[in-house]
């Protein structure tokens, strides 16, 4: 026969590792200077455009008129 595994053990444990997880992003996010924010913001925002100006249909994401 098998082991038997609890599943609430299972559960918390996955839990407990996604908020750690989530944890240290927020951290890590919250650490930065108002500086380093705004132009990870600002890259982000240009990387989006880019990728929207070289869509072959000529869309834009959520237009549903299409």
């Amino acid at each position: 026969m098998g082991d038997v595994v609890n599943l609430n053990h299972y559960r918390k444990r996955k839990e407990r590792l996604e908020g750690e997880r989530r944890a240290a992003e927020r951290r890590a996010k919250a650490g930065r200077s108002k500086t380093e924010r705004e132009l990870a913001r600002n890259e982000s925002e240009r990387r989006r455009s880019d990728l929207d100006g070289k869509r072959i249909d000529g869309t834009t994401p959520g237009d549903d008129s299409a």
